[in-house]
């Protein structure tokens, strides 16, 4: 996470010309939890999303675990969870945090998803391996330091662990879901539910138009909502992409269901 109180002023600013005043002071608690409390209260949003929709979902995969917060937080609610991150300081707290939790449904992979299996290199700091990256440019460049990682395809993912659908996915991956589901065609074309992170700037550091994110999902059936379970215009998406890829301080996360989800039902 960026820090710096000037910083935080101009994402503040985007935020409240994006999305309106209530969603900037949410957003303001939230981040204020995170410094006082820890990522646990950070990530309740997504974690009470999970909670609401994983009633017929029978795999959970958490693609960008991080150090595995949503995955212990929602872990016994699936019969399986595949919990996905490539950088081995968040790796290792990952299986830590399994172990301390006695999580006997998950597997833990060290890897990294993008659209064809190989390695690639991953940036990060020292200070806040959270916004690591393959993209260096996002990445500040005070004490920058890499890995070469591993990468695979979210459908291979699948096949070689034999994860039963429906699957209920979370992706937080700095930019590259594109690339991820570009390699999960498969696996889209499947009852899934997923909840994304969308980064209109990250998107375009990546070499993708955010919109066509958007447009690669609709193609597979998925429609999009916020987290609440509102859908979300295309004329909101457009103002969103236009805005986003200019000022990196526009990321909110958001909910793909397939046409034929029951939306109201779980709201």
């Amino acid at each position: 996470m960026i820090t710096g109180n000037s910083v935080l002023f101009n994402q503040a600013t985007s935020i409240l010309r994006t999305f309106g005043l209530r969603e900037t002071l949410r957003r303001v608690f939230y981040y204020s939890a995170l410094k006082i409390f820890g990522e646990e209260l950070y990530q309740k949003p997504i974690i009470d999303c999970i909670i609401k929709h994983a009633k017929g979902y029978s795999t959970f995969i958490d693609i960008g675990a991080a150090r595995g917060v949503i995955t212990v937080a929602v872990s016994h609610l699936f019969n399986c969870c595949i919990a996905i991150e490539p950088l081995s300081k968040n790796f290792s707290k990952l299986l830590s945090n399994i172990s301390a939790n006695r999580i006997k449904n998950c597997i833990a992979l060290p890897i990294a998803l993008n659209e064809k299996p190989g390695t690639k290199t991953i940036y990060f700091t020292p200070r806040s391996t959270d916004t690591a990256s393959f993209i260096k440019s996002l990445i500040p460049y005070e004490s920058l330091r890499s890995e070469r990682v591993k990468v695979d395809t979210l459908d291979n993912v699948i096949k070689i662990y034999g994860a039963k659908q429906p699957y209920l996915i979370k992706i937080d991956v700095q930019g590259y879901e594109y690339k991820v589901f570009k390699g999960g065609s498969e696996t889209l074309r499947k009852k899934c539910l997923i909840i994304s992170e969308f980064w209109p700037f990250g998107l375009k550091s990546a070499g993708n138009d955010p919109f066509e994110y958007i447009k690669f999902m609709n193609e597979f059936g998925y429609q999009v909502y916020n987290l609440s379970g509102s859908p979300l215009s295309i004329s909101k998406i457009v103002q969103l992409c236009k805005l986003g890829v200019q000022d990196p301080f526009v990321v909110l996360n958001i909910l793909f269901c397939k046409k034929d989800y029951n939306i109201e039902r779980a709201r």
